[in-house]
């Protein structure tokens, strides 16, 4: 079981972006991901929706052949490039 705290340091209480392909401001998204970059897998993915604090508990089954490999855990927006 992984357990991540969030917190978001400025004060408002919503994040609202711009982007062109919605006329009106959206408020953004945010994945956590777990990965094995030497791989390159995805071990685990979440969606997460919070304002100013969040504790989120992700139980991920590990492979089988897993033997204490370095991973990764990623906090990414929906609305920024990068996580497509």
């Amino acid at each position: 079981m992984v357990i991540v705290n969030l917190k978001r340091v400025n004060n408002s209480p919503k994040q609202f972006v711009s982007i062109s392909n919605f006329p009106k401001p959206k408020e953004c998204s945010w994945f956590l991901l777990i990965g094995n970059p030497e791989k390159n897998e995805l071990i685990a993915m979440k969606r997460i929706a919070f304002k100013r604090y969040a504790s989120k508990n992700l139980n991920i089954c590990l492979p089988k052949d897993f033997n204490s490999e370095k991973i990764e855990i990623y906090l990414m927006c929906d609305s920024y490039i990068g996580l497509d």
